[in-house]
């Protein structure tokens, strides 16, 4: 290593090529931030709204939570990020709207009579930084009792409330949070955290994310996800004994995997096998944009397991593509699932293909269209 060192030159020059004065002026330049941005802005995951969102400039709109003034949106693995120059929410809030910020989680006699009073209020709760990343795992992947007791006093005080859900988990959210007007869930996305929100809350973004994970109604269902291993004894809807079900709860989860919901709505047209090669199946997928706003969405595909001598999921994703479509368009897009999906490990670990005909379901926004494989 040392030879190769002297002979490139690092052993005179160590530092040779660096210029400390250009490297000063690329972290959140212009151009940077921007590709931080085009990454973030599909992530946020709408799971409900009464038609509540996006909000007006105009409205008489509260945001509360102490989240609001949190700076270290960077996510857990950015180390060495300089927090303090990441903006808030709050920051943001200030430098574009004149709505009134409450960034607490202990609410006084004026400000609970503030959120009374206003058409809607954006309640944040959730995680910081510190809560989630390596050597953070949790007993209890809940909301803080602190941010629960702050969503559901919200929640009594004005039933117009949207809750902005901030983890770096799949938390297991409370089951009546569903009784929120919209609930918007994000992750933790970096430098335009913060601006990517606002936008998203005010239209100027259409959400697009779906859920990488599953979310649990309660604790007790955890672990759970589309992989499950099929029982001998399935759950069919009924309630005697001898099945695979909790007695004081369902099995399903509150949000399933891929689920997310837009500001614009897609109608599934068609979707039929087009081609097929050596590496990948191809299907043919016509996708219309049915509602007023411009918009995108992933569209998955999940090959139902053939018979097979071991146990398999009953039903794996093979293929995911990423529509956008402007309002009332309607386009044709190629979904690939690639060859190595239709194969499993016998009992001898040996790689094995599934014997067709397959049935792949194609889901857009939970709307399914089995295709002939």
């Amino acid at each position: 290593v040392l030879h190769l060192k002297e002979k490139i030159g690092l052993l005179d020059d160590p530092y040779r090529g660096l210029n400390p004065a250009l490297e000063a002026t690329l972290p959140l330049s212009e151009a940077h931030y921007q590709a931080a941005y085009d990454v973030a802005k599909a992530s946020p995951i709408l799971l409900q709204n009464d038609n509540i969102l996006p909000l007006k400039t105009e409205e008489d709109v509260v945001f509360v939570g102490s989240l609001l003034k949190e700076q270290n949106l960077l996510g857990a693995w950015a180390w060495h990020g300089e927090v303090e120059r990441t903006s808030s929410l709050a920051m943001v809030l200030r430098q574009r709207y004149s709505h009134e910020l409450i960034p607490t989680d202990e609410l006084d006699d004026t400000q609970k009579l503030r959120i009374q009073k206003a058409k809607k209020v954006v309640v944040v709760v959730g995680e910081r930084s510190k809560e989630f990343g390596e050597a953070r795992s949790k007993v209890s992947p809940t909301l803080s009792l602190e941010h629960f007791q702050l969503w559901h006093h919200v929640m009594t005080l004005n039933p117009s409330v949207i809750t902005l859900v901030l983890a770096g988990r799949p938390l297991v959210l409370p089951s009546n949070m569903e009784t929120s007007k919209a609930l918007l869930y994000s992750v933790y996305l970096g430098s335009a955290m913060a601006d990517v929100l606002v936008d998203t809350l005010f239209g100027t973004l259409n959400p697009s994310g779906t859920l990488p994970m599953t979310l649990a109604r309660e604790v007790g269902q955890l672990p759970l996800h589309t992989l499950s291993l099929p029982t001998g004894r399935p759950f069919e809807g009924k309630t005697y004994t001898y099945t695979s079900h909790y007695i004081e709860g369902v099995n399903t989860p509150l949000y399933p995997l891929g689920f997310g919901l837009s500001y614009t709505s897609f109608s599934l047209l068609k979707a039929k096998k087009m081609h097929e090669n050596d590496q990948a199946i191809l299907l043919e997928v016509t996708v219309k944009n049915t509602g007023s706003m411009a918009g995108g969405h992933p569209v998955f595909a999940y090959l139902h397991t053939p018979p097979v001598p071991v146990a398999l999921p009953e039903k794996t994703l093979v293929g995911v593509t990423r529509i956008s479509l402007e309002a009332g368009a309607t386009q044709t897009f190629t979904l690939t699932l690639p060859k190595h999906h239709f194969y499993y490990y016998d009992t001898n670990y040996r790689r094995q293909a599934f014997v067709g005909p397959f049935t792949v379901t194609v889901s857009l926004m939970g709307e399914p269209m089995d295709v002939s494989c």
